[in-house]
């Protein structure tokens, strides 16, 4: 949507676009039902000035986060790779943003790109930790400058709706030759809304570890859904320009694991999934 919008908008004088339809596609992208469940499309800019290295080795958050303070979804990006994927960080999750009101949450952190078992999953901002807590379009829609503003995310304290999900990818060489991305995607597959979203850009090793906290149900099905950017053009085209797998998977009491003896290693059982 933000792509085709900035297509439309930077060329209006010489393009087929009337200004009446682009003012209404720019009024469209804010303009949203929160009592329907909806996307969630973000566009982060500014983040580089608040790394302290550079977004290369920084683990970007974001949290969705509901009037009660629970945080229904997150999204975790490691390593941004600007020359793969420009100056702005975007996420887009389908169907992540149940109904009600909702806030973002995010924060930036220097870290070890998590290219193996030695990744840490906890993934907490310090007190020192840029953070922030911004309002987004009922549409879904949030697009984000980063400024000196920040916040304390823990004031007032969330929750999460679950515990960690934790999934170990191995024999990925087919794609570690640090030009391609990973994205994936984790919905509950009963209620249908993504719960969690991951990605790692330009990664070298053969076995990546993705964790994010607190999105997975005891006893809830999973559907797990993944891509390596094969082409190497940024986007997902679908097989076989790109590789994609998709995974139906249970919690169990304490999380969804599946790393050791239960990891995921790389096949050709591939499949169409939704980016």
């Amino acid at each position: 949507m933000i792509r085709a919008l900035l297509l439309c908008l930077v060329p209006i004088l010489l393009t087929q676009c009337t200004v009446v339809n682009d003012l209404s596609r720019f009024q469209d992208a804010c303009t949203g039902d929160i009592n329907k469940t909806r996307d969630f499309e973000a566009v982060l800019s500014g983040l580089e000035a608040y790394s302290q290295s550079n977004l290369a080795f920084s683990r970007i958050e974001l949290r969705i986060v509901n009037e009660t303070h629970t945080i229904v979804s997150r999204a975790v990006v490691y390593g941004h790779n600007t020359e793969l994927e420009g100056d702005t960080v975007e996420v887009y999750m389908p169907n992540a943003i149940p109904p009600g009101e909702h806030k973002v949450h995010l924060f930036i952190k220097d870290t070890l790109i998590p290219t193996d078992s030695s990744m840490t999953t906890d993934g907490q901002p310090s007190q020192r930790t840029p953070s922030w807590i911004r309002d987004m379009c009922p549409s879904g829609l949030f697009e984000f400058e980063a400024d000196d503003a920040f916040q304390t995310l823990d004031d007032p304290p969330t929750t999460d709706v679950g515990n960690p999900f934790l999934m170990e990818l191995r024999d990925l060489f087919p794609h570690s030759d640090g030009k391609q991305r990973l994205e994936m995607q984790i919905s509950d597959d009963i209620e249908d809304l993504t719960r969690g979203y991951f990605r790692i850009a330009g990664f070298t090793n053969n076995t990546i570890l993705v964790g994010v906290p607190g999105i997975a149900e005891a006893n809830h099905r999973y559907k797990i859904e993944f891509y390596a950017d094969k082409n190497q053009n940024g986007v997902y085209d679908g097989h076989p320009d790109d590789h994609s797998w998709s995974l139906i998977e249970t919690a169990g009491p304490l999380g969804l694991f599946l790393i050791g003896d239960n990891a995921w290693v790389h096949d050709t059982n591939f499949a169409v999934v939704d980016f």
